[in-house]
């Protein structure tokens, strides 16, 4: 591996690693507020990048750590060549195996910030996950509770217009049974009005209440609105 490609080698390395960090503050900066289901895709998306993004990183070091491997072995085949020669060239491959171990130190620094960066990636990645799983649990229970909130609408809704039809007959009823029934100077029946009691229809007929309750069968003096009375036959209804 000559100068030229390991300068490359780093420039990309570089260039990378200062992407990578850009990206990751513009997704943690810029997050305008969102309705739950486009945050969920976009949280979906995200943990889609983050992985993508990850398995690059792990590609990469495994093409780096061929190359460190590569690299040691030609700095062990250097050093080795530098005991056995002996010669005048001595003191440049010395400066040139000092160079090389200087890289390597370099690049082997490089490696340990890349494996730092990717285990924030996989961390970034959990966290997301864990997030989205929130999000869609989150998104479950508020399911949940508007369905529970519908089913208590339409039973608040059955109850009323229960109570309503029942307001409506019993309206209807106490209307009909405070209409005045027509009678005849023939009829010996006779409809409680309101604000009757037996003893007030006994003494405008000129009866008793126990003739009353004897003649319509009843146990005691509560009679209701509307309710037929039997009169004796030698009365008339007026």
């Amino acid at each position: 591996m000559n100068k030229q490609n390991v300068a490359c080698l780093f420039l990309a390395i570089m260039v990378f690693t200062s992407h990578s960090k850009h990206l990751l503050s513009e997704q943690a900066v810029n997050r305008p507020a969102e309705t739950p289901i486009s945050c969920l895709q976009k949280m979906v998306h995200n943990v889609h990048n983050l992985e993508t993004e990850l398995g690059y990183l792990k590609q990469k070091i495994d093409n780096q750590e061929t190359k460190i491997e590569s690299l040691r072995d030609e700095v062990v085949a250097l050093l080795k060549a530098t005991k056995e020669l002996n010669t005048k060239s001595q003191d440049t491959q010395s400066e040139r195996l000092a160079k090389l171990e200087k890289n390597f130190e370099k690049l082997i620094t490089d490696m340990k910030q890349f494996k730092t960066h990717a285990n924030e990636t996989a961390d970034a990645i959990a966290a997301a996950q864990k997030s989205l799983q929130e999000q869609v649990e989150q998104n479950k229970l508020q399911g949940k509770q508007m369905q529970d909130m519908e089913s208590a609408t339409k039973s608040l809704v059955k109850a009323m217009q229960n109570k309503i039809s029942q307001a409506k007959e019993s309206f209807n009823s106490l209307t009909d049974s405070t209409t005045e029934k027509p009678t005849t100077s023939q009829s010996n029946h006779y409809y409680v009005k309101s604000g009757d009691t037996l003893a007030k229809i006994a003494k405008e007929f000129k009866t008793s209440s126990q003739k009353l309750k004897e003649l319509n069968g009843l146990k005691s003096d509560k009679i209701t609105t509307g309710q037929q009375l039997l009169l004796p036959n030698s009365e008339v209804v007026q």
